[in-house]
């Protein structure tokens, strides 16, 4: 009697943990029969106990979830297989998906057969929407890195890669393989030094003195930098407030060649600017040039001399009527015109 008192105490604890459980647990037969759940698991899938009772799991599993889930089932039912763990979707009772977490065992009679298959089943819908966000922010960020024209590289605060883009690749020349997710950035420098980037020497002291001059650094820099190939690279690195640093590279070698072109064309003016007013200078006759408006660009020393101007009176950007006013005022074109001039 004793045995039978311990063995009804047994199964009512067991009941109240069943029920109290905060995974959903069922159980059901070989061929998939709900004949017990828990409270949890009703309001799982928004089903009730009786409901359950004229229900097999297929029913409540997600379609698209049906055929891989069928393959672990039967792993168990024909297979003899004891035991298996999974992440699917069930069908609520509204239509909507709910994500579990699936754990499956079978308990058998003693000639091997099913006696029942018990489950537990947490709900990991909220961890799989999480999952889901991060995925599609993650597949955002890349299309962005993957688009923009310079090349982006994030190292944490310990150097390591976190993220790079194929144009910063592209932009040094790197082969496929030389950066890796969670090495060293080291290693980039390395693959430059032995290819002679940094000019001839030991490729690791080439490479320590690089990385003393260039130091992860919380101060925003940017420089230039020439590459092997001719190109010139800007760099600017901007701190990340979590830890770490990120590259932006932009090819600045066309910029760099029309800076270079425009400066040669100014150069070449000048020099061009200089001849002439020499020559113009150095005429033997005084010499004046007015624009369309009728005001002073240039003159030589000879018609400053021949109208006694200074360079307070006469200057570029006069009219020649206000120079006219000045000779006027002195009766410097009076006397020469023999006084036909007012």
């Amino acid at each position: 009697k004793k045995a039978e008192v311990a063995l009804r105490e047994s199964e009512q604890q067991m009941l109240i943990a069943f029920q109290s459980s905060t995974a959903g647990m069922f159980m059901h037969d070989g061929p998939g029969n709900f004949f017990k759940v828990n409270n949890t698991f009703c309001d799982l899938l928004g089903y009730s106990e009786q409901e359950y009772m004229n229900m097999n799991w297929r029913d409540v599993t997600y379609p698209d979830d049906l055929e891989f889930t069928e393959v672990e089932d039967s792993s168990m039912v024909d297979g003899g297989r004891d035991n298996f763990v999974l992440e699917k979707r069930y069908q609520h009772k509204n239509g909507s998906a709910v994500w579990g977490r699936l754990f499956t065992s079978c308990v058998r009679k003693d000639d091997g057969s099913i006696n029942y298959i018990f489950c537990q089943v947490y709900d990991i819908t909220d961890r799989k929407r999480t999952e889901a966000e991060l995925a599609e922010k993650q597949a955002q960020l890349r299309t962005v890195m993957e688009n923009v024209p310079g090349g982006i590289r994030y190292i944490d605060e310990d150097g390591n890669y976190v993220l790079f883009n194929a144009k910063y690749l592209e932009l040094y020349d790197f082969p496929e393989g030389v950066l890796k997710v969670g090495e060293h950035y080291r290693a980039e420098n390395i693959f430059q030094s032995e290819r002679g980037d940094f000019g001839e020497g030991d490729p690791a002291k080439l490479t320590d003195t690089w990385l003393k001059e260039k130091p992860l650094t919380t101060e925003p820099l940017n420089w230039e930098r020439a590459t092997v190939e001719g190109r010139t690279l800007q760099v600017n690195t901007a701190p990340v407030p979590t830890g770490g640093v990120v590259n932006i590279v932009t090819d600045i070698t066309e910029r760099k060649q029309a800076e270079q072109l425009t400066q040669e064309a100014r150069e070449q003016a000048a020099a061009a600017e200089a001849l002439l007013n020499d020559a113009i200078e150095n005429f033997s006759a005084g010499f004046v040039l007015y624009d369309i408006d009728d005001r002073l660009v240039m003159c030589n020393g000879k018609f400053m001399d021949f109208y006694n101007y200074t360079d307070k009176e006469c200057h570029p950007g006069l009219t020649w009527l206000e120079l006219e006013k000045i000779d006027t005022g002195r009766g410097t074109i009076a006397e020469e015109s023999g006084g036909n001039i007012p």
